[in-house]
């Protein structure tokens, strides 16, 4: 099964197609599309409410079914649980006719954007995105926006939740389980916000307006260490994945054309960073030609 949600592809172990995004229609809300290989559509359902709905990530849940993740501004329809018109967190499970199985959201007073739902060994998931709130189900918020991960289990009770972030607006988009048992994850840090702090093999070293940003965590959710990198211009992380030697693998965008990034190719070009399991770099490396070129996604091959 092939998985595309705008232009990012995962791979599902069966032969058909599911589609999730945003519905314009008059139930504003998430449409999930089935189709056979030979591109017959085998249905198509929406979910939501009144307010602004917006599916960004899926997964085959360990039942079989499907784990929906996104953000939304409902308080009625499919979402049960919420009151204010603020945007959360929101999780939907469904069965392999669309049906739903549950519903359950999780944010505080104010705006949580969904980034990225991941597997964990445990049976459970993991939820990347970012907050601005520091209530309800969001504790320790250091600022304006700040990377928000949310350990679930199976039933989708939170198990644990981090934030990680300064006073600027810092974005999560994706995290993951590591080979130690451990979590990685990625995304965008508002350098500037932070006067320089944020990496703690360099401390007070800023290197402009915004980095890649990598988090490494324990089993508990406890920080392990913390890099980022990037240079004068704009450098956004967007994905990232393990490497066999236990390393990293960061990709994005970046503006940037000094300091960690050695040949830049136009305006924004793709930016792979690789680390070593410490978070120590060893090499960067451009991709595109004199114009914008946007990197959203990474896989590993063979």
């Amino acid at each position: 099964m092939y998985f595309i949600k705008k232009s990012k592809i995962s791979f599902l172990p069966f032969l058909s197609i599911l589609l999730i995004g945003i519905s314009c229609g008059k139930d504003d809300g998430t449409n999930n599309i089935g189709s056979e290989i030979n591109g017959e559509i085998e249905l198509v359902k929406t979910y939501g409410g009144s307010g602004i709905d917006e599916a960004v990530s899926v997964v085959e849940a360990f039942d079989d079914n499907y784990m929906v993740f996104g953000s939304t501004r409902s308080t009625d329809g499919d979402i049960t649980d919420k009151t204010g018109n603020d945007s959360d967190f929101w999780l939907l499970k469904i069965s392999k006719t669309g049906e739903v199985i549950w519903s359950k959201t999780y944010g505080g007073s104010n705006d949580e954007e969904a980034a990225r739902i991941t597997k964990t060994n445990d049976g459970g998931y993991l939820l990347s995105g970012y907050t601005a709130s520091n209530d309800g189900d969001v504790s320790n918020n250091a600022g304006f926006h700040d990377y928000w991960i949310v350990k679930i289990d199976a039933s989708g009770t939170i198990m644990w939740e981090e934030n990680f972030g300064f006073s600027g607006s810092d974005q999560a988009y994706n995290a993951f389980q590591t080979s130690d048992g451990g979590y990685f994850i990625t995304g965008f840090f508002d350098v500037s916000a932070s006067g320089g702090a944020g990496n703690d093999l360099q401390k007070g070293v800023a290197h402009g307006v915004g980095e890649f940003w990598g988090i490494k965590l324990d089993a508990t959710g406890t920080k392990q260490w913390r890099r980022y990198f990037g240079g004068t211009n704009n450098d956004r992380s967007y994905d990232a994945l393990e490497t066999n030697d236990g390393g990293f693998l960061m990709t994005g965008t970046s503006e940037s054309i000094d300091f960690d990034k050695t040949d830049p190719k136009g305006s924004y070009d793709y930016w792979a960073v690789r680390l070593t399991a410490n978070g120590d770099l060893l090499w960067t490396k451009s991709f595109g030609g004199e114009e914008i070129d946007n990197s959203y996604a990474s896989i590993k091959t063979n």
